[in-house]
């Protein structure tokens, strides 16, 4: 579905892991780009921005259809991305602080961007997270 970050114990660090939204999240998030609701905290689609929203909102009301079916298809539960565990502690939000699960300290999460062209992993899983393929794409 998505990614965000958590304590991996296996890997014993900051992580990634796929962020799997609850059937009521998605009902929610749904509802709220019915009513174009800018402010919503949207987490499994971006958002209505106010340019040509009314034409998109059958393209994403289709979208969330999808992601609805593959939720209760999803059996498992999130994995790191980066070593495969399910031993995974998740942040409560995308970004900034959380706390880490072992002492206490609190751990931040930040963005930054670049403008450079790399090569980087596209890899496909299947409806149970389990990575089905791997190759290189420049992004």
């Amino acid at each position: 579905m998505g990614h965000g970050p958590c304590w991996c114990w296996e890997c014993a660090e900051v992580s990634l892991a796929e962020y799997i939204p609850n059937p009521k999240e998605i009902v929610e998030e749904c509802r709220a780009w019915k009513r174009l609701e800018q402010q919503f905290e949207y987490h499994i689609a971006f958002g209505p921005v106010g340019y040509r929203d009314e034409e998109r909102l059958e393209t994403m009301v289709e979208y969330y259809d999808r992601v609805f079916v593959w939720r209760q298809l999803r059996k498992s539960a999130s994995h790191c991305l980066i070593c495969g565990s399910r031993m995974v502690s998740l942040a409560k939000s995308e970004w900034g602080s959380f706390e880490h699960p072992f002492c206490g300290g609190m751990i931040t999460v930040s963005i930054s961007l670049s403008g450079a062209i790399r090569r980087m992993p596209l890899e496909v899983y299947n409806v149970d997270g389990v990575r089905i393929s791997t190759r290189e794409v420049i992004a």
